[in-house]
């Protein structure tokens, strides 16, 4: 029981600072750490909050103020005091009856929040797609560590056996010089590898705020999915969904900047409550046509210039389409190639084992040179490392194709 106790306590005065997780998991603590995700968040509110500053511009206004009476120095002896410089009450009720211009800035107003929105769903994709990106480039420099160790390993134990042949005569000094120096480069391979593990979980940890170790294989057989259509992307993607409202509201910025040219109507009217008797009218209202006939162009030129932020928009919205392209081809191409690299990998891993088991047994023989051996445990490090980075290459560019429509957990299912 005290031994219990004594673990107990050592564990709560060493924390663990990295622990084991799957993706999903990871993805869903990035998400809460992530402050980009809390400002796109905010700027919505923030938007929601501007439509209702322009929707109140269509309920009347009420003023009350209350003055004391004006005090005069240095009046005239025939001075006649004005009713105004009394003590009084005043209310005031003004209201907009009709503004072209105003109903185009509410028209933007209602489209911004749309278009907050979308920026908030493209944040978030571009936060989990990032931390997929993280998590295997993880996974792979883990891995790397894993079959660089094996292959230090195999060549620790080869530099060994070679020590021991020239000890007996049967090898010549000159081979374990060689088996030294390859012995010196594995380790050197070792320690990088070691410090990029480092590097990407520093990473990591920097997108979700804690250190994270992977325990996925994923090891399991990788297909081709099934593409969805270019035309598809283009209707699902949040970026082009979010260039598209932009687009209309530099539309409806133009109808505004042209509407200020047009009348408004508005109805305006006064109470005033004097403190003492008086001959003049306490209510008052009264209605006002304004319209502008000259203003230097101002308006016009408004106008213009909203219409060049239209034309703006619209190359915007298609450079993306162009873009969204090049990227929907080269992702759907590097799927395709890391898919059918896969049996080229397998056979290069398992061809490689063979010839570093016939080479050994060649070499104890004395009828296979060193370099051969050396050759062969290098080509099996390659061709094992190279499979690790063509599933890694294969993870992260299916979270970019389903990132692309704005669906990047998806891609989980597929891994």
């Amino acid at each position: 029981m005290k031994k219990k106790a004594l673990v107990f306590l050592i564990l709560l005065s060493n924390p663990v600072d990295s622990f084991a997780e799957n993706l999903r998991d990871v993805i869903q603590k990035g998400l809460n750490y992530n402050l980009d995700n809390k400002i796109a968040e905010t700027e919505r509110e923030i938007s929601v909050y501007k439509r209702n500053q322009t929707e109140s511009s269509y309920w009347p206004t009420f003023d009350l103020s209350a003055k004391t009476r004006t005090i005069n120095r240095g009046d005239a002896d025939n001075y006649i005091r004005d009713e105004d410089e009394d003590a009084m009450l005043d209310l005031n009720l003004r209201y907009t009856i009709l503004d072209f211009a105003r109903d185009s800035e509410y028209e933007a107003a209602k489209l911004s929040i749309a278009g907050r929105e979308l920026n908030k769903k493209i944040q978030e994709e571009k936060s989990i797609f990032n931390i997929i990106n993280a998590y295997f480039n993880l996974w792979e420099k883990d891995n790397n560590k894993y079959y660089i160790k094996e292959y230090l390993d195999s060549v620790t134990e080869l530099t060994q056996k070679v020590r021991a042949r020239v000890n007996g005569g049967v090898s010549q000094e000159s081979d374990y010089l060689r088996a030294k120096v390859t012995l010196d480069d594995a380790k050197v391979r070792y320690e990088t590898a070691d410090k990029e593990l480092k590097e990407a979980k520093i990473r990591i940890s920097y997108l979700i705020g804690e250190e994270i170790e992977t325990t996925e294989k994923y090891t399991k057989k990788l297909i081709v999915p099934t593409f969805i259509k270019e035309n598809e992307v283009m209707s699902l993607s949040p970026v082009i969904k979010m260039l598209l409202k932009d687009k209309n509201i530099k539309e409806t910025g133009y109808r505004t900047a042209v509407r200020e040219a047009l009348p408004k109507l508005s109805v305006t009217g006064t109470y005033k409550e004097h403190f003492r008797k008086t001959v003049s009218p306490d209510t008052q209202i009264y209605f006002q046509i304004t319209m502008p006939l000259f203003d230097g162009g101002l308006i016009s030129n408004k106008s213009k210039e909203a219409a060049a932020q239209v034309r703006i928009s619209e190359y915007k919205v298609q450079n993306a389409k162009r873009e969204l392209n090049r990227n929907y081809s080269e992702i759907r191409s590097t799927i395709e190639k890391e898919v059918k690299l896969q049996k080229v990998f397998k056979e290069n891993q398992m061809n490689a084992k063979k010839n570093i088991l016939l080479y050994m047994a060649e070499f104890n023989l004395g009828t296979r040179p060193l370099s051969d051996l050396i050759a062969a445990q290098r080509e099996l490090l390659t061709a094992n490392l190279a499979e690790i980075d063509s599933r890694m290459n294969y993870y992260v560019s299916l979270a970019g194709m389903y990132n692309l429509y704005g669906n990047t957990i998806d891609s989980l299912d597929l891994m």
